[in-house]
């Protein structure tokens, strides 16, 4: 009976073990992918400050034309 309820122990430490390491595998994807989402976004918005200081400089270029 010893041996049985060892076993037994052994079983549910082995699975509560299991369980640990899932948790911690899909904490670890959904933190993957938040970080792959944030590294799109910063390229995202990268673009859009590059495309607006273009413009910014476009337009300053027009108005010292207009100006002379």
């Amino acid at each position: 009976a010893t041996s049985a309820r060892a076993k037994y122990m052994q079983y549910l430490e082995s699975e509560k073990s299991k369980e640990k390491t899932e948790t911690k595998q899909l904490k670890r994807k959904a933190l993957e992918e938040e970080i792959d989402f944030l590294k799109q976004k910063k390229m995202f918005l990268q673009t859009d400050i590059h495309q607006t200081n273009e413009k910014a400089n476009d337009l300053a270029k027009e108005a010292e034309k207009s100006k002379a």
